[in-house]
């Protein structure tokens, strides 16, 4: 019982530093590769030995209504997503798209292409309704060069895009931190137009639930892709 106690007025006192006990994070299969959403984590379980740290793995648009609902603390996806009541979707970072093409396509053995290289190819990508972010900015961007990009193949997510590419079903646009995935039989290439579409990091939370340490994470969070930016500003 003494043990017990104990316990909670610890608890108590944790809390009262903002130290809460348990933080659910989201994040969605392309955001988790992004190098700034692991390397995040890490410094809050550091900074925070107390809590415990649960992962939740979802769409952008099902972590979106996670958060709403309480199922999670915060989450990492990608912006724009749908606008929901209590979710505020804050954007951190941006990076470019690039293409991903079988290793024996015709253009793979070029430096970069453009869109336009890619008008009539079949693309593999992932529904609409699974996250509209990146899906809306690739078929804007291929629409401003003057083609409507044929979605021959939805896959669930964005990993599997990357293995459908891999087997010679198509094409596809990916957001550049997805080259981390060195799948075999696959090429990334850059895109060499004036107007390169971006994919955009973001972090989505409860504005009216912020307390403790979900508030101080969101900090540290915000701090770190200053950081980050203007470290990738100054590389550019």
């Amino acid at each position: 019982m003494l043990q017990g106690a104990q316990r909670a007025v610890e608890s108590a006192r944790r809390a009262g530093r903002g130290q809460l006990e348990r933080l659910v994070i989201g994040f969605t299969v392309s955001a988790s590769i992004h190098p700034f959403v692991p390397r995040v984590i890490h410094a809050c379980r550091e900074r925070y030995p107390h809590v415990d740290i649960t992962l939740l793995e979802q769409t952008t648009n099902e972590l979106v209504l996670a958060v709403r609902d309480g199922h999670a603390d915060l989450a990492f996806v990608r912006a724009p997503a749908p606008t929901t009541q209590n979710v505020e979707v804050e954007t951190l970072l941006h990076e470019p798209l690039v293409g991903v093409l079988p290793s024996t396509h015709r253009l793979a053995r070029k430096k970069s292409i453009s869109l336009r290289d890619l008008d009539g190819e079949p693309f593999i990508f992932y529904p609409r309704k699974v996250g509209t972010g990146i899906y809306d900015a690739v078929v804007h961007a291929c629409q401003s060069c003057g083609f409507t990009p044929e979605m021959r193949v939805e896959v669930p997510q964005m990993t599997s895009v990357v293995t459908f590419v891999a087997a010679g079903m198509g094409v596809s646009l990916v957001p550049y931190t997805m080259q981390q995935l060195r799948a075999q039989d696959v090429v990334y290439m850059p895109l060499s137009d004036i107007e390169v579409p971006q994919a955009h990091l973001a972090v989505a939370y409860n504005p009216k639930a912020l307390s403790g340490a979900l508030d101080q994470f969101i900090a540290q969070v915000r701090d770190a892709a200053r950081a980050t930016g203007a470290s990738n500003t100054a590389s550019m």
